[in-house]
Formats: structure tokens, sequence, C-alpha cells
């Protein structure tokens, strides 16, 4: 279980006491089958048959009862929050705008990489060998990798200097990707072995990915935000709530 699914009780024995007693008078009531539901939930999250569901919670301590109780009181706090300030709480469009803007990084595609690349094709294995300690040779000397795409190269983009553009995540061969993640730019890569051939592959830089727009992400900031206020919204009730409790005990 994950340390959310093993305790839902996020506040005080005394605070569900509070929200018990406010739930009560707004007349909410928790089911047999919402409490069954939300456990099916977890299990499923988690991929546990019952008997290693039970046993996940003998380790955490907790008899299936309990947890069953600790279900109820979520669902409890659940519902009533949605009852009390769903209606009392909106999110401004300026709001998304704002937080968009001061977490930009959040939004940032993942990174591209421009790169160069020499193919030799395994085709005519003497060629290629041949081919290879060429290329080799003439990399140690200092060569221009540009210009030794457009003479050896058998790759589709010889043409233009073995330029592949930019390149996203899983847009090519995996080893390929791993070992220009490690060059520097300008950097040239050992040659990398495959099934179709040999590689060579230069860097020539590296860019984070376009961010995700304001439009791609304004459904989930506005219930990020929105789930924010309502949990403010709640514990500033509980607060008042604490504090004129305080005061009928004290009189």
């Amino acid at each position: 279980l994950n340390s959310k699914d093993k305790s839902c009780m996020h506040h005080s024995l005394n605070d569900q006491k509070l929200v018990k007693q406010a739930s009560d008078r707004a007349g909410i009531q928790i089911s047999e089958r919402e409490i069954d539901n939300a456990v099916e939930d977890v299990k499923r999250r988690n991929v546990m048959t019952h008997e290693q569901f039970l046993i996940a919670l003998a380790q955490s301590g907790l008899t299936y009862r309990e947890y069953r109780e600790q279900v109820k009181e979520q669902i409890r706090q659940v519902k009533f929050v949605n009852k009390e300030f769903r209606s009392k709480v909106s999110v401004e469009d300026e709001d998304i705008a704002d937080y968009y803007k001061q977490h930009i990084e959040e939004f940032k595609g993942r990174e591209e990489m421009r790169l160069r690349v020499i193919f030799i094709s395994s085709a005519d294995k003497r060629q290629m060998e041949l081919k290879l300690k060429l290329i080799e040779d003439s990399l140690a000397k200092g060569a221009d990798f540009v210009q030794l795409a457009k003479e050896y190269s058998d790759g589709a983009q010889a043409a233009q200097g073995g330029d592949l553009g930019y390149v996203r995540p899983n847009e090519i061969n995996k080893a390929l990707e791993d070992a220009a993640a490690t060059l520097v730019a300008g950097a040239v890569s050992k040659a990398l072995t495959t099934e179709e051939g040999v590689y060579f592959i230069q860097l020539v830089e590296k860019r984070a990915g376009e961010p995700k727009t304001l439009d791609d992400v304004r459904n989930a900031l506005n219930e990020k935000l929105f789930s924010k206020l309502m949990e403010e919204r709640f514990k500033f009730w509980l607060k008042e709530v604490k504090k004129n409790a305080h005061v009928e005990v004290r009189l």
C-alpha cells in the first residue's frame, strides 16, 4: 500500500469528531456501498487480492474494520467539504494565468537534442570496415563531421551533413539516444554498432522542449487551484469551529 492508502486520517480524532458533528447536522450520510467501492479502488490501484490487502493492512498495524472506519471518515470529510464549500469557491481565469506564468518550468516539454549522424551500412562488410577505419582516423585528427557525413554516410541525411534536426525522446534507437545524452555540444560519440550498421552521433545542441500552452493545462490547473482553495476553506472553518468550541468550554 502506498502512503496515501495506508492511512487516510489527515486530521486528529478531535477534528474528525467536529467534522462528524457538522456533517450530521448537514444531513450527510455514508453508505456501506460507498465504503466498499473506496476499498475496492485502493485494492485495484495497488493490484492486490483481498488476502494480500489484509496482509498489507496487518503490516501497517490496522484491522480491516479499523481501515474501513478510516475510509468512512475520509468519505465523510470529502462529502462535507463539497456540500459546505463547493458553491462558495471559484477559481478566476487570472489566477490560472498567474500560476501558469509563475510555474512555467513545470510545463516545459522534455529535452530535445539536435543531432548529426554518420551511418555506415553493414550490407557490405568489407566496405563497412574500410569506412569505419577511415572515419575513426579522420575524427581523431579533428576532421569536420559535416564533411565526413557528406562524403561517407549511407544515411538519408548525408547531403545535409547528417543533420537529423531536433530529436525528441523515444524518436530514435534507444542506444543512439542514450549515447547522445552523454555528449556535450560539439562532441562525437564512439562507433555505435547496431544490426543495420555503425553510427557516429554528434550532439549539436540541447534545448528544453516547447512548453505546454496555457490552454493545454487550463483544466488541470483549474482543478489544482480549486482543490487548494477548498482545503484552505476547510482549514479555516476547522480553526473557527475549534476556537468557538474552546470558548464554549471555558464559559
